[in-house]
């Protein structure tokens, strides 16, 4: 947030030309320093707002509005899929691998990569509401074919660049079970440049919880309006 800030307040300071020719025509209409002061003062307030409206994206505030936005989805398999995440123009990586668990529930890891000439640059997970510490993959849990615990698929939101990542969890009381029909939240995660460094990471914006209840957390991708087949 901190380096954000600065970036904009760099950008405000870089339009001081505009400022200049404004006050100089305030000066020649009113005359006296205290309308230097005030047209300096209202210049300033008015470009320095304007720059952080235009410069920061909304987030949307409602699964209808995150759906009237989608311009792309892509739901994540198992394997290798190559994507361009941070709107550069160069494919980067995505890998999901398997574990059989046997007598108990596989699982997916799926880990997430920025290519940088010859080198790829690991993107942090960073999930403020559920763990202190960023991680540096996402787990999803399947059950069997028709049953999804987890879930994550790519979205690309109207007036980004860059790709969101969404992820869909069901939640379970003591009374219910995985056969169940249960409360199914969505989480979107928005791929961010860490200052000046050359790390990306994937930071939790928001938690939206679905109007229905699902028995997979896939089908819930449907009220993003993300369908269940892959490209």
């Amino acid at each position: 947030m901190r380096n954000t800030l600065l970036k904009l307040m760099q950008k405000a300071l870089s339009l001081c030309p505009r400022i200049t020719g404004s006050v100089l025509q305030a000066g020649r209409r009113g005359g006296g320093v205290a309308v230097y002061y005030k047209a300096i003062a209202v210049t300033m307030f008015v470009l320095f707002f304007t720059t952080i409206a235009s410069a920061i994206e909304p987030i949307p505030s409602s699964i209808r509005e995150v759906r009237s936005r989608v311009e792309y989805s892509r739901l994540i398999n198992e394997g290798i899929l190559t994507i361009d995440l941070n709107g550069d123009g160069i494919k980067d990586l995505i890998v999901t691998g398997h574990r059989d668990h046997f007598n108990a529930h596989d699982f997916y890891v799926h880990s997430f990569y920025i290519v940088q000439g010859r080198s790829l640059g690991i993107i942090e997970i960073d999930k403020e509401e559920i763990e202190p510490y960023p991680d540096f993959s996402v787990i999803t849990r399947p059950f069997d074919r028709e049953r999804h615990i987890s879930a994550v698929s790519l979205i690309k939101l109207k007036g980004t660049k860059e790709l969101f990542l969404a992820e869909a969890y069901r939640t379970f009381t003591d009374d219910e079970s995985l056969g169940d029909k249960t409360e199914t939240f969505l989480v979107l995660y928005r791929l961010e440049k860490i200052g000046d460094e050359n790390r990306f990471m994937f930071v939790q914006v928001k938690v939206f919880k679905t109007a229905s209840k699902y028995l997979s957390a896939v089908d819930a991708f449907g009220e993003l309006g993300i369908k269940k087949a892959l490209d």
